[in-house]
């Protein structure tokens, strides 16, 4: 017997070989329902799905008007959650299927004014969204002043700096995270 387990060695290896059949096929009732989803969007919307087409590209360059405000002011116009973390405080809201996931931090210095914003994509954004996203941000702010241009992007611009970037190992999957700070 293995100790803390109540298996034999035996038994111990038949869970562990039942265990690995019934991921594979979990992963491949996953990618059956998939492949489902997608034809049946395709059969009705005449389109393959994406991810960006509908996506309201303007909320991740138009973020950059909650620097300098006040928390108080902010929420009486939007619903934000309320938290604290490490000294700092944080309005949150969540990724809807039309815009990002945010966070807006103050700082010691200013508490309670907004002087940090990080806005977050779903996860697995395609390339089409990220092209998109950057036309975007360059069409607002201009070309980008720095980056690589395939996995990170950055602005230097009077009021704030900001820097988009792909970060491609995470909990849910791959993801684009914009983070602006005030100047």
């Amino acid at each position: 017997m293995l100790p803390h387990s109540g298996l034999s060695k035996p038994e111990w290896d038949e869970l562990k070989s039942l265990q690995k059949k019934q991921k594979v096929e979990r992963d491949c009732a996953v990618e059956i329902d998939r492949e489902s989803r997608t034809a049946a969007y395709e059969r009705y919307f005449e389109r393959k799905p994406d991810d960006y087409s509908g996506h309201n590209f303007a909320k991740w360059s138009d973020a950059g008007k909650y620097l300098g405000r006040q928390f108080y002011e902010l929420l009486a116009e939007e619903r934000f959650d309320e938290e604290q973390f490490a000294g700092s405080a944080f309005l949150k809201r969540p990724a809807t299927a039309n815009a990002p996931a945010i966070s807006l931090a103050d700082s010691r210095y200013k508490p309670k004014v907004v002087t940090w914003i990080n806005l977050v994509s779903t996860p697995n954004p395609s390339q089409e969204f990220t092209q998109h996203l950057v036309k975007s941000l360059e069409s607002a702010w201009d070309k980008r002043s720095g980056g690589n241009g395939t996995t990170e992007w950055l602005w230097d611009k009077k009021e704030f700096s900001a820097r988009l970037s792909f970060e491609p190992v995470a909990a849910e999957g791959p993801f684009l995270g914009l983070v602006i700070n005030s100047k």
